[in-house]
């Protein structure tokens, strides 16, 4: 298996680091889950911290966990993850799994630090990233709240939108499996507002399917344009709905699968967004329609969004690694 470095070219001049002569520099692996089951959230928020060490001229080795084949995001290229002989070994191990445990994998590493949003973290983790957990609990070995949600360099710092009237609706569930929860919600929405576009995202790891009345988009590397383009958005609660914050847009999210309800919820109580399930497509149709005809609501929501959703979660998280690698010492 062939280890990659990222090569995000830095907005801004990256700083200097002092060595000590003959010192290597410290070995910052990440592992995340990727491929059809998965989807591409986990992938996509490393990628965000990928880059934010970039910045800081910290390079990182880029691995997806049920990926089938590499995959370049924001100039970051991630191979396929597969155990071998001796296993990985690294300084510090960034790591955004559900399903994979470092231990198990045969991972060897002075630190870690953990992407969760689910279920407890592993306790031996020095460092605890959840964009769902309760900020009151932030300390410097956990980084909780929608402050640290970890989002792409095209969400950094988004001017603040002024919603206007609902002329297009975009609809997208993922890029995984779950994607065909897509196709119900679309239609629904098509169903409660016949005068307005609706779009549907399908994911690279689905088969397009034409709906009647619904343009069908196929997901690019990254959803800005389309996010920004949008004036009411309809998604699954996972990655995709913190980038819809990011960009003030009203958005409906539905939670498809448990991971993703405690980092709904978290929103869903800051205003940010108007949860629902995404087993009843008409609630979310008559959701749509509702925000399509209330002016105010859609403001509040997109106010919310951003005050909730800065973009630069993935900059903090950076800091924060930087800190901690400050005072990791190389292993032999």
């Amino acid at each position: 298996m062939r280890l990659c470095e990222s090569s995000y070219e830095s907005p801004r001049p990256a700083r200097k680091h002092l060595t000590v002569a003959g010192a290597r520099a410290p070995v910052v692996a990440m592992v995340a889950d990727g491929g059809r089951e998965r989807g591409l959230g986990h992938i996509h928020r490393a990628t965000a911290i990928a880059v934010a060490l970039a910045t800081r001229s910290i390079a990182t080795r880029c691995f997806a966990y049920g990926a089938a084949a590499p995959l370049e995001r924001d100039g970051v290229r991630w191979e396929p993850f597969a155990d071998r002989p001796g296993g990985l070994r690294c300084d510090v191990l960034v790591l955004d799994s559900y399903e994979l445990a470092a231990r198990d994998a045969g991972i060897e590493t002075a630190k870690m630090i953990v992407l969760h949003d689910h279920v407890g973290p592993p306790a031996d983790a020095a460092l605890v990233v959840s964009a769902a957990g309760d900020p009151a609990l932030t300390d410097e070995r956990h980084l909780y709240g929608p402050a640290f949600a970890c989002l792409r360099p095209a969400f950094w710092g988004l001017p603040q939108r002024e919603p206007g009237p609902v002329r297009r609706v975009l609809v997208t569930t993922g890029g995984g499996d779950a994607a065909a929860a897509g196709e119900l919600l679309a239609a629904a929405v098509r169903e409660a507002l016949h005068h307005v576009e609706v779009a549907l995202v399908r994911g690279p790891l689905v088969n397009p399917l034409e709906l009647e009345g619904v343009e069908t988009l196929m997901m690019q590397e990254s959803l800005a344009p389309e996010l920004l383009r949008a004036d009411l958005i309809v998604c699954a609660a996972g990655q995709t709905m913190l980038e819809a914050a990011a960009t003030g847009a009203p958005t409906v999210a539905v939670s498809i699968v448990d991971n993703q309800r405690r980092q709904a919820e978290r929103l869903a109580a800051a205003g940010a967004v108007r949860l629902l399930s995404a087993g009843d497509a008409a609630a979310v149709g008559a959701a749509a329609r509702e925000l399509a005809e209330r002016d105010d609501e859609r403001l509040l929501l997109s106010r919310h969004a951003q005050s909730a959703v800065d973009g630069y979660g993935a900059l903090r998280v950076a800091a924060a690694v930087t800190r901690l690698m400050s005072s990791t010492d190389s292993m032999s």
